[in-house]
């Protein structure tokens, strides 16, 4: 800075800043007669309604003490003055506080003695309490959703009177009497669905788990949507009505949008032959989704993928929900892996899933597995064997949405008993018996929460450990890529322990489209096995990067660019997915 620049800095300084101080105006309260209350109460409400006339000033100030509970108390002067000293603002209150008003009994009129004992005891704590208007309201709607809850939609609540008098100490003290009108109970006599083209009227009453004759819940009305989204049917669902028609049957009102539930997802490429010995081979990958097949809610999906010309894996999938009416839901599904010169794994099974509430359901599992190594054992750590896997699962889903959800929390936790026997005559060095046993356990947790508008964190964190005899790397769980490290290669790593997590910033384009940043974290274990001279290895690796979910006609389709921990970000490698399971 010049000299010349300081000189005119500090003539403005020393021009404008007297006039900014003496420009700015000085309010002075003084507040008389407060014992009770602060007189900071008071100063807010004249400073916060300082350009209203004083009539207006004075009437907010009474509601101040009727908000507080005091009903006797007395403002014997306001005013303002501007002339006592210059770029002043003298304000004047002069008040009686009185005394508080005590709450004596609460009255309940037009109800049966069993009723007016109920609704008293909503009551009992206030009794004895100052008498606070926004707190008998707020107790009043507590009510009045108990009532909607309990088949009363139409019941209503009505402060009748409040009756004032003083106690021998001159306290002054309220009677409340309310008039409670519950009006005749009400029950779901029938459901009209309407905007359904595809779906099946009782796969929507399923879902939502409306019966017949149920008393009216209004808590359960609300939750309607939410069911019904988690279906991944409906691009829109609107709030149910109800009303009572002519005959006095109460009908519930369900409007929805339906949407495309089939999708097609795949890349082939042909690889050509590198040499006149050689062959080339097809790989990529095909994701064939089908949801509500024929309007029913049964779904099927077939997924393929080409690694390389020896590694190629294939798996079917069905589902039959709500078997004969009932809250059970059975899933079939096959898995084969032939992984390149090594082994062929398949899994054929399902579970029969308990749905025991709208969020929480139970499953038992059970499975056949076999794995076939590609050569001879005497020259392959892998073993030929088969296995009957058992298990159970339990999952609780309070999420407000299944694809972008906004608020709630995902848990499943599974346990498996496999029981593997070894079809040779010759077993691996260290290996005394044929039948060996394998405990495995998978943990998966989701937390949703929205920190600003159109803005959600969401949290992730995944963990599946095998515990067993012996270990081959068909045992073994695979870590890297769309679905779990991101910023690796697909399956990159393996081991009889991984844990990863998945952190993401979210922000909200539309229902069920956003954009992205993330954090991923992933550590895998293969612990030391003598049996088949394993040494222990683990790593920690981490990858990050930022991408868009989108909703589109053939599913929510998911793009992320993401770079491994301590690679430039022309090394990023990019995920692609489309979500469109079930």
């Amino acid at each position: 800075m010049t000299l010349q620049q300081s000189k005119l800095l500090i003539f403005s300084l020393l021009f404008f800043f007297p006039q900014f101080i003496s420009s700015q105006v000085t309010n002075v309260y003084n507040i008389n007669g407060c014992n009770e209350l602060s007189e900071q109460i008071f100063i807010e409400c004249i400073y916060n309604n300082s350009s209203k006339s004083n009539d207006e000033i004075i009437k907010f100030i009474g509601q101040e003490f009727i908000q507080k509970g005091f009903y006797d108390f007395k403002i014997l002067n306001f005013s303002i003055d501007t002339n006592n000293v210059k770029d002043s603002i003298f304000y004047s209150l002069d008040l009686i506080e009185g005394k508080p008003t005590y709450i004596r009994n609460v009255i309940v009129d037009s109800l049966a003695q069993n009723d007016s004992l109920e609704i008293l005891s909503y009551f009992d704590f206030l009794k004895g309490e100052i008498f606070i208007k926004e707190i008998i309201e707020s107790r009043i709607e507590n009510i009045l959703q108990n009532l909607e809850n309990s088949g009363y939609p139409f019941a209503s609540i009505k402060i009748k009177s409040v009756v004032f008098n003083y106690n021998n100490d001159s306290s002054k003290i309220a009677d409340i009497y309310l008039a409670i009108d519950k009006e005749k109970i009400r029950k779901l006599d029938k459901v009209e669905i309407s905007g359904n083209t595809k779906t099946k009227d009782y796969v929507i009453i399923n879902t939502a788990r409306l019966t017949k004759g149920e008393l009216y819940s209004q808590e359960r009305i609300e939750e309607i949507p939410i069911l019904l989204n988690k279906t991944r049917f409906f691009k829109s669902i609107s709030t149910p009505t109800y009303l009572v028609n002519s005959a006095g049957e109460g009908i519930l009102q369900l409007n929805i949008e339906e949407k495309n539930t089939n999708s097609f997802d795949g890349i082939i490429g042909y690889v050509p032959a590198t040499s006149s010995k050689d062959e080339g081979y097809l790989t990529g990958f095909v994701n064939i989704s089908l949801l509500n097949l024929f309007g029913t809610g049964r779904a099927a999906a077939i997924r393929w993928k080409q690694e390389n010309t020896l590694t190629q894996e294939l798996e079917l999938k069905y589902l039959e929900p709500w078997l004969f009416d009932q809250p059970f839901n059975l899933n079939v599904n096959f898995f084969q892996r032939k992984q390149d010169s090594s082994y062929v794994k398949r899994i054929f099974g399902g579970n029969i899933e308990y749905l025991a509430t709208e969020n929480i359901s139970a499953s038992v599992i059970i499975e056949s597995e076999s794995t076939i190594p590609s050569i001879d054992i005497t020259n392959n750590s892998i073993l030929n064997s088969t296995s009957l896997n058992t298990g159970l699962q339990l999952k609780l889903d309070y999420r407000d949405d299944i694809y972008s959800p906004r608020s709630g929390i995902y848990f499943a936790s599974t346990y498996k008993y496999r029981n593997k026997k070894i079809n040779s005559d010759e077993l691996p060095i260290g290996i005394l018996n044929d039948n060996l046993e394998y405990h495995n356990y998978e943990l998966e947790f989701g937390f949703f929460y929205t920190l600003f508008q159109n803005q959600v964190l969401a949290l992730g964190v995944h963990a599946k450990e095998v515990i067993g005899d012996y270990y081959d790397i068909s045992d073994f769980f695979q870590l890297g890529g769309t679905n779990s490290l991101r910023g690796y290669r697909e399956n990159q790593f393996y081991g009889n322990r991984i844990i990863w997590s998945n952190f993401e910033y979210r922000f909200l384009l539309s229902q069920s489209s956003y954009l992205f940043t993330f954090y991923d974290l992933g550590y895998y274990l293969i612990s030391e096995n003598l049996a088949n001279n394993t040494n222990r290895q683990s790593d920690l690796n981490s990858g990050y990067g930022l991408g868009i979910s989108l909703d589109t006609a053939l599913g929510i389709m998911r793009v992320s660019y993401a770079m491994a921990e301590g690679t430039s970000i022309s090394n990023g490698l990019i995920h692609f997915g489309l979500l469109n399971d079930f």
